[in-house]
């Protein structure tokens, strides 16, 4: 039974290290994905779904591990360093664009705090208090502080997250829901010494259209195993592999 699809698959790429991020665009119907390895090397790849390839795929940056995903949007990639390799806050902002493969712009002074169309709101961590201002996606210049009745338009997903449904044994614990007329879920099989992870979509006369592990000899429940996105099924598979079916 496992492994059986009649799911049309859009997409199955085994990545480098570990699936650490994903960060999606709506507009242009793209996937971001920042993994990292056992070595200390973070990677991004991301994922056109229009033209149905890579437009770039495990790809380094010259700062081989403090570098974070924040957002990608109109072909930029958009993504923030750590103050040190042991502390989770962000510093400094980095654009990369997509089309031209190159850094667009880098800011050492600003760290960012949210990305919206008009562009990245920002601040200078060295000065208080704190003022937010906007600064241009394309170029990085300051288009001026944020006024107080300033309104900005978010970088919105249309996507569906299973609900989790808990027990009083936690490896009967599921994750599932409900999309058109399939029922997906993600559950535990008992192994001798581990548990296996799948995944399972059934349509509305309960046949079962894809069964997949998901994780094998694991010892642990693990969370956020799937979503539902612009019609799409996405899953991590084993920790480094992108799998997406359109439902």
């Amino acid at each position: 039974m496992l492994n059986k699809d009649t799911l049309k698959p859009l997409l199955k790429q085994q990545l480098e290290g570990i699936i650490w991020k994903i960060v999606l665009d709506d507009e242009l119907n793209c996937m971001a994905i920042e993994s990292r390895t056992l070595t200390k090397q973070v990677l991004f790849s991301v994922y056109d779904f229009n033209q149905q390839c890579f437009i770039i795929l495990n790809y380094p940056f010259e700062e081989k591990w403090q570098l974070g995903l924040l957002a990608l949007y109109q072909h930029k990639l958009i993504l923030h360093g750590f103050e040190n390799e042991f502390a989770p806050t962000q510093k400094n902002i980095l654009v990369f664009n997509l089309i031209d493969k190159n850094i667009g712009w880098q800011n050492y002074s600003h760290t960012a705090q949210a990305v919206y169309k008009e562009g990245i709101l920002a601040y200078n961590a060295k000065i208080m208090p704190r003022k937010l201002e906007l600064l241009d996606l394309n170029t990085g210049k300051s288009l001026g502080l944020l006024k107080a009745d300033g309104t900005l338009q978010q970088l919105q997903n249309q996507i569906i997250l299973p609900e989790h449904q808990l027990a009083e044994n936690i490896w009967d614990t599921a994750q599932q829901l409900i999309y058109k007329d399939l029922f997906i879920r993600s559950l535990y099989l008992k192994n001798k010494d581990s548990y296996t992870q799948i995944i399972e979509v059934y349509n509305k006369e309960n046949n079962i259209l894809l069964s997949d592990i998901l994780n094998d000899n694991i010892q642990k429940l693990a969370e956020d195993t799937f979503f539902v996105w612009l019609g799409k099924l996405v899953y991590i598979r084993n920790k480094s592999e992108i799998v997406s079916y359109l439902l």
